[in-house]
């Protein structure tokens, strides 16, 4: 049975990539559309919030540059503690040895989230193509429907994960310690998907794969009510980072990483949570945060840690949108 759950996994896999490559791009708007017209013409109208938004950009941009300065300082150290054959980063706890659940579980664990992915993609391609085909719709009502999909695979995968796991198996003792680990890490990690995120939009164009702004994204930049967008926040700093976290590093690295090194674990991990994304254009820097991500619970052996450093990437990347969206609106 073991090898049936895992063959339909990867058939299931094989198909939820296709989708997202060649079917979900026609749902959302090209790569290129994600551009920004900042006048200040525009302020006119509202120059207070103008300014704001003017002034919340430059506090956001001083961010980055910290980081990035502070990401750079951080590889420099690390690599010069490597060449001197010390640890990079010191060790809180060591990894388990043993995995809490038995391999026939783990793999209908893996082929039931997989297959409430694919059904939910089908349902959606579905329900939009097939069964409302003569109806008219905003690409934001499909964009909000996408949301509530993902919500779904979310909040199940949570549920399901949870249902196995025992809290000291994951960690949840959060340590003081840890979120220095977590910084040192995340501003490490920073420019990194800076110049693989160069490289791979430059490969994108180069071989003409089919490229598409993420959902979530979208609906960033389309909605204006301030309900919606509060529920995207939370969705994409709370629900997503919680998800994945739990499955990815969770679930998979750590079967992984009871029988294999850090570099196989993390690399075959990492390469699937890129993958699985389905945005062609961002596979390099994905795999990097994933990397990352596998590296900061490897170090601290909590997965609340990486769900925060999770979380504490996408709350960036919406508010620098938001902000942007402000100031060429």
């Amino acid at each position: 049975m073991r090898n049936i759950y895992l063959a339909l996994s990867a058939l299931f896999l094989l198909v939820v990539f296709l989708l997202n490559v060649f079917v979900y791009p026609s749902h959302t708007s090209p790569v290129e559309s994600l551009q920004f017209d900042i006048n200040p013409a525009k302020g006119i109208n509202n120059p207070i919030k103008y300014l704001a938004s003017f002034a919340a950009m430059l506090m956001i941009v001083l961010l980055y540059l910290s980081i990035i300065t502070a990401g750079i300082v951080n590889l420099i150290i690390a690599i010069n503690r490597k060449n001197n054959k010390q640890p990079v980063i010191h060790m809180h706890d060591e990894p388990e040895k043993t995995f809490p659940i038995s391999l026939d579980d783990a793999t209908r664990l893996f082929f039931h989230i997989i297959s409430l992915l694919l059904l939910v993609y089908l349902g959606e391609i579905f329900i939009f193509r097939v069964v409302l085909r003569d109806k008219t719709f905003s690409d934001l009502t499909m964009l909000n429907f996408s949301l509530f999909s993902n919500v779904i695979i979310e909040a199940t995968t949570i549920l399901l994960t949870l249902r196995l796991f025992s809290e000291s198996f994951l960690g949840l003792r959060v340590k003081k310690s840890f979120f220095v680990t977590l910084l040192k890490i995340y501003t490490a990690t920073v420019p990194l998907l800076l110049i693989t995120a160069l490289i791979n939009n430059f490969l994108a164009k180069l071989i003409n794969v089919p490229t598409a702004i993420n959902p979530a994204v979208e609906i960033l930049l389309k909605i204006s009510d301030k309900p919606t967008i509060f529920a995207l926040f939370l969705q994409a700093a709370i629900l997503a980072p919680l998800s994945e976290e739990l499955f990815f590093r969770g679930f998979l690295y750590k079967m992984f990483r009871t029988k294999h090194t850090f570099f196989i674990s993390a690399s075959v991990t990492s390469l699937f949570f890129a993958v699985i994304h389905g945005t062609p254009q961002d596979i390099l820097p994905l795999a990097i945060l994933g990397a990352a991500l596998c590296y900061v619970y490897e170090k601290t052996q909590d997965i609340t840690v990486p769900v925060i450093m999770h979380a504490l990437h996408n709350s960036l990347s919406l508010t620098y949108l938001l902000v942007m969206k402000s100031l060429s609106s």
